[in-house]
């Protein structure tokens, strides 16, 4: 009897051991399973905090790029003897006058231009009207292509349309659409900016080189 009770307890006590083997290795399991769960959470995060922070950038670039445009001064002035609104624009440079931004105030108007220079970086040039230092705000870094066109009627033209450019003209064009592409993989994404001009020519400003304000106005 003796023999017979202790194989028993040494077949109950390997059947134990196996079980502890059995949970150990699902335990582990599980741990890897949780392990590999708050690997991806943490990616998903990240790739979330980065889409969300590329998000907030673009949306600046744009408020900036329609606040300056939006403004825009089409003051006239003559070139051989015809008049013309004061811009002139490209596929991949805007040049205007127009209001600084507000946290620049009461500054006079400014020249301004928008540009993507050869690093990439999405750029807007102001210098006061009267001369001085240039300023240069980079809105947007590693910008793989800048497209700008705008729409309006000029000289001879039945109706308006969309062009790749906008030479001197006696008015300004009646939109500006902006476009911005990114290089292949980047999480940031430019919706189309279509700005509307506030004011469509402007004849009676003549700027005063003193001051940068208009003047002739009654």
């Amino acid at each position: 009897m003796s023999g017979r009770r202790a194989a028993r307890a040494g077949a109950e006590a390997g059947f134990t051991l196996v079980e502890m083997l059995v949970a150990l290795g699902l335990l582990g399991l599980a741990s890897l399973m949780i392990f590999q769960g708050l690997v991806a959470g943490q990616r998903l995060w990240r790739r979330e905090t980065a889409q969300a922070a590329a998000g907030e950038a673009v949306e600046a670039a744009q408020t900036q790029v329609r606040g300056r445009i939006e403004r825009l001064s089409p003051i006239t002035h003559f070139v051989e003897g015809k008049p013309v609104a004061d811009l002139s624009g490209s596929s991949d440079r805007f040049d205007f006058l127009s209001l600084p931004a507000d946290a620049d105030r009461p500054s006079p108007m400014q020249r301004f231009a928008l540009t993507r220079d050869a690093d990439g970086d999405l750029a807007l040039e102001a210098q006061p009207v009267r001369g001085g230092e240039v300023r240069r705000q980079v809105l947007l870094r590693q910008v793989a292509d800048l497209d700008i066109a705008y729409f309006g009627a000029r000289e001879g033209d039945q109706a308006g349309q969309w062009r790749a450019d906008w030479p001197p003209q006696a008015a300004p064009p009646t939109l500006v659409r902006v476009r911005v592409a990114f290089p292949k993989g980047d999480v940031r994404l430019w919706p189309d900016l279509v700005i509307q001009l506030k004011a469509s020519v402007d004849s009676a400003c003549v700027i005063d080189p003193g001051n940068g304000a208009c003047t002739g106005r009654t």
